[in-house]
């Protein structure tokens, strides 16, 4: 996932888990808000209107210990980034697991993600 789909900072997680539709799965919960801010860029002479997608991960220490959590976060990077070239829209999403995502197969997460980001609007069918 590149540096420019991060969320960053204390007060945007705050304001997406304070503001943010919760939307809670078997091995994952996700908080979608919806955001304002689209950039305009000229490409080709013309005006074009770019989304922001800002994703980030909340993993709790009761988790695990620091090898666990960046495993969970390293694995749930790779699904995002998967899934970022179908998202519609400007949002802020932030991934919790939870514990069952531990014992979980790859293709269950990733399936469960998908789900729930289409549930959410941010991915159209």
């Amino acid at each position: 996932m590149k540096r420019k789909y991060s969320l960053k900072g204390k007060r945007h997680f705050k304001n997406v888990f304070r503001k943010g539709k919760k939307l809670k799965g078997n091995f994952v919960q996700i908080l979608v808000l919806k955001s304002n801010e689209n950039r305009y860029h000229k490409q080709n002479g013309k005006e074009r209107e770019e989304f922001e997608i800002k994703i980030g991960f909340s993993v709790p220490k009761r988790f695990g210990k620091a090898v666990r959590r960046n495993w969970a976060k390293r694995r749930i990077r790779s699904i995002v980034s998967d899934l970022i070239p179908e998202m519609n829209g400007s949002y802020c999403i932030i991934i919790k697991p939870e514990l069952r995502f531990r014992e979980e197969k790859f293709t269950a997460i990733q399936e469960e993600i998908r789900n729930l980001l289409e549930k959410a609007g941010v991915i159209q069918l």
